[in-house]
């Protein structure tokens, strides 16, 4: 009967990471490629991801210890409704025409609040479905099935911005969301709770204690810290780059469904394999191969070499070690905690990486000259580059600790 729960609880939650992700990914995919077309700047661009970024900043660790308190499905339900009331609003400005910075980057710090409300407490609810030492495999079935459903919308995203347009996009995003209050009916949250108010929880966020075993949280955000910096800084024209070799909104959307398809597939039996490999190893491999292409195609503008960048599941590997090391090192029944402060850290180095991207953008004239794409390329590979040696810092401070664990016994 436990094992029923379990496997209830799991896939009620995995299934809802599908949904969510597909109702995200159907707009915010080919988002960058639309903002083009219609004249944005980098500069624009990137405030709109600074936008998301800047709330999630503020929301997501107070927000994720009263997670901790309250219960996880609470907070998951209202991201569900508050991308749902994201959408309805960007229908209604589609409609009415006010289609500008000012409403996507509305529409873009509603998303911040989803994700800042849910993320957190999402990753930990799945991620201690299973046991402790099952942190690797309920972790792949997530970064599993959330690669699901981007690999969905991100197939039909081009496509449906092509032929249908986007306000019956934006309505099938709506009705997917409407779904997901119905999966996660099916999650029952177990577990004791440290009961706090809010008004606590808002003023333990702005602490400095980490929840964290020998500090080795701290390690491993400085290398959350260096690899979103450095991908937001490669990514926020990278995209654009992608879009003008592959020429079509509808080709961008099914190379990323294929990425997505792929992404699905990978991290569910990389999982199983880091319960018996270093997480921190795998994690390393990752990072290396994907600064040898993101190096490759800081000049290149061959085609093969781009999509197969594209397609390759490096990230999802890379996301699957980063949000179950988050759990391994926290403290028990602060997990949501941990995963919001990862997602701050990911957030504040995103939005000062896409803001210094779309600066030296425009500096440059990058729009006028994409040939000078290579300038903002090149320092976001530098940056992001620093993350190999970081995870072997990591690494031999995890082998030190076991060492003196195994020397005290």
């Amino acid at each position: 009967m436990w094992w029923f729960c379990v496997n209830r609880d799991v896939w009620s939650l995995s299934a809802t990471a599908t949904i969510i992700s597909f109702a995200s990914s159907i707009f915010w995919t080919i988002l960058p490629p639309y903002m083009w077309d219609l004249g944005f700047s980098f500069w624009e661009i990137a405030v709109v991801y600074a936008s998301q970024s800047i709330v999630m900043l503020i929301f997501s660790r107070p927000l994720g210890i009263y997670a901790d308190s309250v219960g996880k499905k609470k907070f998951i339900v209202s991201e569900l409704l508050v991308i749902l009331v994201a959408y309805i609003f960007l229908f209604c400005c589609v409609k009415a025409g006010y289609i500008n910075s000012l409403s996507i980057a509305a529409f873009s710090i509603l998303m911040g609040l989803a994700w800042a409300t849910g993320s957190g407490a999402f990753a930990a609810a799945i991620t201690t479905s299973l046991s402790r030492e099952k942190t690797g495999t309920a972790t792949g079935m997530y970064v599993a099935t959330d690669s699901l459903g981007w690999t969905i919308g991100s197939f039909v995203s081009g496509f449906f911005a092509d032929v249908l347009g986007i306000g019956p996009t934006l309505i099938i995003s709506m009705f997917v969301i409407c779904l997901g209050f119905i999966t996660i009916s099916f999650y029952h949250e177990t577990g004791e709770r440290r009961l706090i108010s809010i008004g606590k929880a808002i003023r333990d966020s702005w602490t400095l204690s980490m929840p964290s075993k020998d500090n080795l949280l701290v390690y491993l955000f400085v290398i959350v810290a260096s690899l979103n910096m450095g991908a937001a800084i490669f990514f926020l024209v990278f995209t654009i780059k992608f879009y003008i070799i592959v020429e079509s909104k509808t080709m961008y959307g099914i190379l990323s469904g294929i990425s997505g398809l792929l992404s699905m597939v990978t991290p569910y039996f990389l999982g199983r394999l880091s319960e018996k490999v270093s997480k921190e190893k795998i994690l390393g491999v990752a990072i290396a191969v994907r600064v040898l292409f993101m190096s490759l195609l800081v000049f290149s503008w061959d085609w093969l070499i781009t999509v197969i960048f594209w397609i390759t599941p490096l990230w999802p590997i890379i996301t699957l070690e980063l949000v179950s090391l988050t759990t391994d090192y926290s403290i028990d029944d602060r997990e949501s905690e941990a995963h919001a402060i990862r997602n701050i850290v990911n957030m504040v180095s995103q939005t000062i990486g896409s803001l210094l991207g779309g600066f030296m953008a425009e500096r440059f004239g990058v729009k006028k000259n994409v040939r000078l794409m290579a300038l903002v390329l090149g320092l976001g590979v530098v940056v992001y580059a620093l993350g190999i040696p970081l995870v072997f810092i990591l690494h031999n401070r995890t082998k030190e600790i076991v060492r003196k664990q195994e020397t005290i016994l």
